[in-house]
């Protein structure tokens, strides 16, 4: 069977558990159209009419489709057993790591030369995407793990936490800190470090955010208003479009041109760019935790490989 009929069925078997093209695209990582083009291919090739349709993308099995539904199943998980056999032993195996764009990369550059060092026939491939997408595709065996940061507490990042997730391991590493971006001519950069009070209360101070879901508050966003709130300060966010592909050096350059802007992010990030300085608060808004996450079932050579190599960076 072609991947592309493998992949159409998981689609119908998707559809068939959400009830909804619009969930049923979001949970694949695909757009609704593109799912509707998907069953109506498959429904084409049996002969058969799947789904009743409704408004909103919404549908209900016809009783084709309940009587087809037990055996959908089973060819799937049969086949995603195969496929996970078939890379155990794999003699050209491909790995394939996801991490965040604010991610460092010289933490992923050393991951992959150690696995590759450790098993020279390897190809190890690194995909961007924010940690929503990450855990889709850890989930959809599309990417092998993701390394990625939680940034607050667990109720900052509720998809790491829900029932859906329980087949995906997500093991602790190492505890980190955001640091505070500052134009060189702000009134804390002379301060090596400050509070997040002092941040919110000099006045005309602007924060800028990095958020991969337009017209939604990310995870920054609401921990950075509970603080507002917390210290009765009045700020206001508004969303700017930006390509994530330039959404950081615009930030940079934006912080560079206007000592009124402020940033967060790992540390390093602003280096070699003129006018920006890093600085430290001591009481972080964005304590956060370094993570990896695997699917439970993993355990060819090269997953091994790979939770060798993170121990040692």
């Amino acid at each position: 069977m072609m991947n592309s009929d493998i992949q159409k069925l998981r689609t119908i078997l998707m559809v068939s558990k959400t009830l909804n093209f619009s969930e049923a695209a979001y949970e694949l990582n695909f757009t609704p159209s593109a799912i509707s083009k998907q069953v109506l291919s498959i429904e084409k090739s049996l002969g058969v009419i799947l789904f009743d349709r409704h408004s909103r993308n919404g549908v209900t099995l016809t009783p084709e489709m309940q009587m087809i539904l037990p055996a959908l199943q089973k060819v799937v998980s049969s086949f995603d057993e195969f496929e996970g056999v078939l890379r155990t032993i794999s003699l050209e195996p491909v790995f394939n790591i996801g991490t965040p764009p604010l991610f460092p990369s010289q933490v992923a550059s050393q991951i992959i030369a150690e696995m590759v060092q450790q098993m020279p026939s390897l190809d190890v491939e690194l995909m961007r995407h924010d940690n929503r997408t990450l855990l889709k595709l850890v989930r959809l065996g599309k990417i092998d793990a993701a390394v990625t940061v939680i940034l607050g507490k667990a109720e900052d990042n509720p998809e790491f936490f829900e029932e859906r997730h329980r087949e995906l391991e997500i093991k602790k590493l190492r505890k980190t800190q955001d640091m505070v971006f500052l134009n060189e001519n702000h009134p804390l950069a002379s301060r090596n470090t400050f509070s997040t009070k002092d941040m919110l209360e000099v006045e005309g101070s602007r924060f800028l955010f990095i958020n991969p879901r337009p017209h939604t508050a990310s995870h920054r966003e609401q921990i950075f208003m509970r603080y507002c709130e917390k210290y009765g300060v009045v700020r206001e966010v508004k969303e700017v479009n930006l390509e994530s592909s330039v959404a950081i050096r615009t930030i940079l350059r934006n912080i560079s041109s206007n000592p009124q802007y402020i940033a967060f992010g790992p540390a390093g990030l602003s280096k070699g760019v003129k006018g920006v300085v890093e600085r430290v608060c001591e009481d972080s808004m964005y304590p956060s935790q370094e993570v990896i996450c695997y699917r439970k079932d993993s355990k060819s050579k090269a997953f091994r490989i790979f939770l060798d190599a993170v121990k040692k960076v």
